[in-house]
């Protein structure tokens, strides 16, 4: 074991910082393995980890799950009644996992937002979970919404948050907001 930039096996890392740790095992008949641990500090409070397996074959990218999406359809459709126009959001986020491991299910959150950007100020819409998704697979999610009556989304965004709690480790972390919209 080796800390490399490291100063313990529990360090603190101050935002833009990195550590990294090595692991060596022990020589087998195919010689020895290496695994290089990396975790870095980027602009958001969320560190990425990047993991390296080194021995004979060379160096792998590590078995994680990614998980991102599209939206394959988003619709907006308002009708005027007596009490003002009330309006449905009907739309259809693809789930794809473009890593190389399964994703166990996890929370999926649509938003409501002001701007592209998800933040604590967006409105939660409705919670779902993601399901298993096998590695290289995909699967569809709908979101059905009422919006409350004189309402409408127009100029909004929906935010659809796969992972939501951030309880899969996945190779890319900053993927997981995908946004529509504005609505017209």
């Amino acid at each position: 074991l080796q800390l490399g930039t490291c100063t313990s096996l529990t360090p603190t890392i101050s935002q833009g910082g990195s550590c990294t740790v090595t692991v060596t095992f022990s020589p087998t008949s195919e010689g020895s393995k290496t695994a290089t641990l990396q975790i870095a500090s980027n602009d958001t409070d969320t560190p990425t980890l990047n993991v390296s397996l080194s021995g004979i074959g060379g160096t792998q990218a590590a078995n994680l799950p990614d998980l991102t999406g599209t939206w394959s359809s988003m619709t907006q459709t308002c009708k005027e009644t007596s009490s003002g126009a009330k309006c449905k959001i009907i739309g259809t986020l693809n789930i794809q996992n473009t890593g190389n491991e399964t994703a166990s299910s996890s929370a999926l959150r649509f938003y409501l937002s002001n701007d592209a950007v998800y933040d604590a100020d967006d409105i939660l819409l409705k919670e779902s979970s993601t399901g298993k998704v096998k590695a290289g697979m995909s699967k569809d999610k709908k979101l059905k919404y009422k919006l409350p009556i004189g309402e409408t989304a127009s100029g909004q965004y929906v935010i659809a948050v796969i992972d939501a709690d951030n309880t899969i480790t996945e190779s890319n972390e900053t993927n997981n907001a995908v946004t529509y919209g504005p609505f017209e």
